[in-house]
């Protein structure tokens, strides 16, 4: 009698476990791993590689904006606009020329130190 009951005790256990298993089976991969996290860490940028002087076809003093700005494309366009409120009616290149001599007088520092 007590033979008959543990078989029994031990098909319900094992209809259990192939059970869940099938259903493991059966979700998408990302709600089977729940438990696990992507251990990749985020990307700080999208760039793959740094933008050299002269990789743009809008001159030089654009590629020291964007140097400037780590390749913000917007940041820079906002310093190009800015200068341009500053002094109106100058030129989309004179505006470039200048915040960019203007960046390049400042990483540089005062003359007399």
């Amino acid at each position: 009698m007590w033979a008959l009951i543990a078989g029994v005790g031990i098909g319900v256990v094992l209809a259990v476990v192939a059970g869940r298993m099938i259903a493991g089976r059966r979700q998408p991969p990302g709600q089977r791993a729940a438990g696990r996290q992507d251990v990749r860490p985020p990307l700080a940028q999208t760039q793959t590689r740094p933008i050299g002087i002269m990789d743009h076809s809008t001159g030089e003093a654009y590629g020291r904006l964007l140097r400037a700005s780590r390749g913000d494309r917007a940041l820079a366009e906002q310093w190009i606009q800015s200068e341009q409120f500053r002094q109106p009616g100058l030129g989309r290149e004179a505006a470039i020329e200048q915040v960019a001599a203007r960046l390049q007088a400042q990483r540089k520092g005062p003359a007399g130190g």
